[in-house]
């Protein structure tokens, strides 16, 4: 075993979409890509698994990636986190009791591995009837391989009460305003006191009720047309969301063949 790897840590979040992706797909092949950290001490912890997409090909011996969606998810889901996610890998799906990889897998797991030091994780399901999952590492290569790429079978624990809390934390919000954006700060305060205000008035209002009786009952909302004084128009061009221009990894299938 690779002193670069000697566990792998599935958050239960990232865990389940796993099992969840398999069965879902089943009995064809499906796969994912791994996010996470790697520590020094040789811990990797898998805290977000991705789809493969909703453009790629399912087949029972063969599995084609969404590339374009995959990078664009990768990029919004790994800078989620106070901590940015880095890329560990990918999983996929292998019919029947096919535990090893094809050398298509190889060459898919060697372009990984030389994108990271520590090289790259692995993973396969069967479904052979009960789901199983075995995780391998790959050392990044020093120099040109000959023959099979020398895998390292590493051990899974999965729990988030495994994980420390700080992995968790969101980056622009986590439950308390001090850890929002200084704008959104802002506009929690001026949320705080509208609240306030409404609340002050509100007491107004009821004492105000109770002396004069009932009111009148007030005509019926036009949602449509309060819809369109607020919301902002869309063929305006400077209400358009501007698109990621950055890749979150070159993301490449080799030939795609199995």
């Amino acid at each position: 075993m690779s002193d670069n790897c000697q566990l792998i840590v599935f958050s239960n979040k990232a865990y389940n979409a796993i099992i969840r992706e398999s069965f879902d797909k089943d009995p064809v092949e499906t796969g994912g890509i791994l996010l996470g950290h790697v520590l020094d001490n040789g811990v990797w912890i898998v805290m977000e698994v991705l789809p493969p997409g909703i453009n790629s090909i399912f087949q029972y011996a063969y599995f084609e990636y969404d590339e374009a969606f995959v990078n664009y998810l990768a990029q919004s889901v790994a800078n989620q986190y106070k901590r940015p996610l880095d890329l560990l890998g990918l999983w996929h799906r292998h019919p029947g009791n096919i535990d090893i990889f094809s050398t298509t897998d190889d060459g898919t797991n060697l372009t990984f591995a030389r994108q990271n030091p520590a090289g790259v994780i692995s993973g396969l399901v069967n479904i052979d009837p009960c789901f199983r999952l075995t995780m391998y590492h790959l050392d990044c290569p020093t120099h040109r391989s000959i023959g099979r790429p020398d895998y390292s079978v590493v051990e899974i624990e999965v729990g988030d009460d495994i994980i420390p809390e700080e992995y968790f934390k969101l980056r622009y919000f986590d439950g308390e305003e001090t850890s929002l954006h200084p704008m959104l700060n802002a506009r929690g305060h001026e949320r705080m006191v509208n609240r306030d205000l409404h609340n002050h008035y509100q007491k107004e209002f009821d004492s105000v009720a109770e002396d004069t009786g009932p009111t009148e009952v007030p005509p019926e909302l036009n949602i449509n047309l309060n819809i369109s004084q607020v919301m902002p128009s869309y063929a305006n061009p400077h209400n358009t969301i501007q698109k990621a221009i950055n890749y979150f990894f070159p993301f490449k299938r080799g030939s795609n063949k199995k």
